[in-house]
């Protein structure tokens, strides 16, 4: 079925006589953390939500009828282009990982969700939702490296692995026509909102859900028809629907914008970690409304831990290891070294760390030499076999090392540091 059809067949996403104007919907859009645009079949944007303007960095007047290719690197505009051609080619639900750099020259890893929304005239239209996954991306790119790192103290000679794994949108822009925009605000706000892939709600003075968007029933599995009407209470635990209730008072009271981290379990017992967004909406007339939307935070929680247990996995074995182990940056400084690499230089790992290798005053100077030429060659991308040096103990003791030094790689396979290993084999005969 066509979607402009199978739109007409949906059934109202709210109840009574709850406003739904065009000013109503511009709102409810502004409301929404996330970035939220529609184009036209011409990728013009026609509408776009103030978070989508923070985002970029540009303002609505700026970018209302303008197209990617007015504000981003062509590389990145080509991309946006692509994908909105096969939307409105094919009419798929697309969900992209893409890139930008904004007007401030930050680069932005965004997550774009795009639906295809045909109106009564059959004019087409691109609705999308961002997600700024960056600092998931920075998130992921600790993990990557950590466990690379962790790779190396263990084999030794082990690379680096790559890396372990683009808030959207904007508003509308160009203005439809009046009266037709009133005539058919009802359906149009039903059909924008079901476009939103996060869980998007509306409650009344008195706790009712009084408009919800498909994801929201989706993510609680209820119908619509079952919830509309209901509060927290009648389908949530005491204690979740609790902390629901308080937040939801605490906003209609200061109508201060609430951003919380709560516990929600849907219809199969599952319990979500989400964060949720709650404004206070307020109608010419006074009524006073709250507009949430919800985001599941669970999978960044999982980020989260994995990050720790990695973390606490690299520092341990870093730390107990019976070599020294010196980490260093592309100019030679010592960004970081283990318990025994500072007694084996004697000195303390504070009196080490942001110093020069050269400043190690332990090391005869041919084999400070030595050092220095096998770091240089090593930054070039070649290959050192384990050599010696000769180094002095704490009692004045002529002592023998062998080196062992293993590139770190940033995400391009570009060198960014070496890893240097020393044991001591003076007593090996």
């Amino acid at each position: 079925m066509p979607a402009h059809k199978a739109a007409r067949n949906k059934k109202p996403l709210f109840t009574g006589d709850f406003p739904h104007t065009e000013d109503f919907l511009h709102s409810i859009i502004n409301s929404m953390a996330e970035p939220v645009f529609v184009k036209d079949d011409q990728h013009r944007w026609i509408l776009i939500n103030e978070a989508y303007c923070e985002l970029v960095g540009y303002s609505r007047e700026e970018l209302l009828g303008k197209s990617d290719y007015d504000f981003y690197l062509k590389r990145e505009a080509d991309v946006f282009w692509k994908n909105d051609s096969e939307m409105l080619s094919t009419g798929k639900v697309k969900v992209n990982e893409e890139d930008f750099t904004d007007r401030s020259g930050r680069y932005h890893v965004i997550r774009t969700r795009k639906s295809l929304y045909i109106d009564s005239s059959g004019r087409k239209f691109i609705v999308g939702i961002i997600i700024d996954i960056t600092e998931r991306r920075v998130d992921e790119e600790k993990i990557r490296k950590l466990n690379a790192d962790l790779a190396q103290r263990v084999e030794l000679r082990t690379e680096v692995i790559e890396a372990i794994n683009k808030k959207l949108v904007e508003e509308i822009a160009e203005r439809i026509d009046a009266e037709k925009a009133l005539r058919d605000s009802r359906n149009y706000l039903d059909k924008m909102i079901n476009t939103i892939a996060d869980p998007i709600f509306v409650k009344d003075k008195r706790h009712r859900w009084v408009l919800l968007n498909d994801a929201y029933c989706a993510f609680m599995g209820y119908t619509r028809e079952e919830l509309l009407g209901k509060t927290d209470f009648d389908f949530f635990p005491h204690k979740e629907a609790k902390v629901f209730w308080e937040k939801d008072e605490e906003v209609f009271r200061t109508g201060v914008e609430n951003v919380n981290e709560e516990q929600f379990t849907d219809r199969g017992g599952k319990t979500h970690t989400i964060i949720t967004k709650k404004t206070l909406y307020k109608d010419s007339s006074g009524t006073m409304s709250i507009v949430g939307i919800i985001r599941d935070s669970s999978e960044q929680k999982l980020i989260e831990e994995k990050l720790k247990e990695s973390e606490q996995k690299y520092r341990a074995l870093f730390e107990s290891s019976p070599d020294a182990i010196l980490v260093l940056d592309d100019g030679g400084i010592i960004r970081d070294i283990n318990v025994r690499g500072a007694a084996m230089f004697c000195s303390s790992i504070d009196e080490l760390k942001g110093k020069h290798f050269k400043e190690i005053r332990r090391l005869t100077e041919k084999s400070k030499d030595m050092v220095i030429e096998a770091f240089s060659r090593r930054m070039k991308g070649e290959i050192i076999a384990p050599y010696r040096i000769d180094f002095t103990d704490a009692e004045g003791r002529a002592r023998v090392g062998r080196v062992t030094a293993v590139a770190l790689l940033n995400g391009d396979n570009l060198i960014r540091g070496i890893v240097v290993m020393v044991a001591d084999i003076s007593d090996m005969g």
